[in-house]
């Protein structure tokens, strides 16, 4: 048997010449539409899937987009609300800072007033304690001379001008500080006086001076320096041993 003439290995080495009987050209061009029809649904299919999930990636970007504007949103309200709150608390603590300056000027007012209150207080309890040194103080004022009726007679004497009484009253010399001379009291009295036994020689030659004390104990003594054919006295307050105590003097005369 010849195998060559057998018509399906003819068939088979000669397949295009299939295509040239009957419909097989058509059925064959139907089959490839149809495979070629398969293949673009089947790419169809996955195109239309990726777009699915190319627009499903979209979405979710979107919304992604929209919760980080919404955040970004969220993010902007709170810092304003922070510079909001930092203002507030800057002009707070600016109002604090004016306010303790305000204190502080008031409190620099009342330390002032109080030291002006106090530096008053003090004058004013000087001036009393003064006015109250001043009513108790006595200061013996020398005088005398030719009396009116007598002229050839002349009396000299101690007169107090001042508002305290003159206690322990004690008349010497300026050269003889121990030798007492004798007077008619040794009280005295605001305005009154009391006789002093010396002659105008005497006082020009010698000086003069009287001790005495106040009701509160304070020491005084008025001195008679001779000055030519004058004589000049001064009072003032001694302490217990008879020391000059810095003071102003009562007062200087010339007679």
């Amino acid at each position: 048997m010849n195998w060559d003439n057998h018509p399906i290995l003819y068939q088979l080495t000669h397949w295009w010449h299939w295509l040239t009987y009957g419909q097989n050209g058509a059925t064959l061009g139907i089959l490839l539409a149809v495979l070629v029809s398969a293949l673009s649904v089947y790419v169809l299919f996955k195109t239309l899937g990726a777009v699915n999930r190319q627009a499903i990636a979209s979405d979710r970007q979107a919304g992604a987009a929209e919760a980080q504007a919404a955040a970004a949103r969220k993010q902007t309200e709170v810092a304003e609300q922070q510079r909001l709150v930092a203002e507030r608390a800057a002009n707070a603590a600016e109002e604090q800072l004016e306010a303790a300056r305000a204190a502080s000027k008031l409190a620099e007012l009342q330390v002032n007033a109080a030291r002006d209150s106090a530096m008053a207080e003090r004058e004013h309890s000087d001036l009393i304690r003064r006015q109250a040194l001043a009513s108790l103080q006595p200061v013996l004022v020398f005088s005398g001379g030719p009396i009116k009726e007598n002229p050839s007679y002349s009396r000299f004497y101690f007169e107090n001008h001042g508002f305290g009484m003159a206690l322990e009253v004690k008349v010497t010399t300026r050269k003889s500080p121990i030798r007492e001379i004798g007077i008619l009291h040794d009280i005295i009295g605001p305005g009154r006086t009391t006789d002093v036994n010396v002659d105008a020689a005497g006082i020009k030659r010698d000086g003069l001076q009287a001790k005495y004390k106040s009701l509160d104990g304070r020491r005084f003594v008025t001195v008679l320096e001779p000055n030519q054919d004058r004589f000049t006295q001064t009072s003032f307050q001694v302490n217990d041993k008879g020391g000059w105590i810095a003071q102003d003097t009562f007062g200087t005369a010339t007679n």
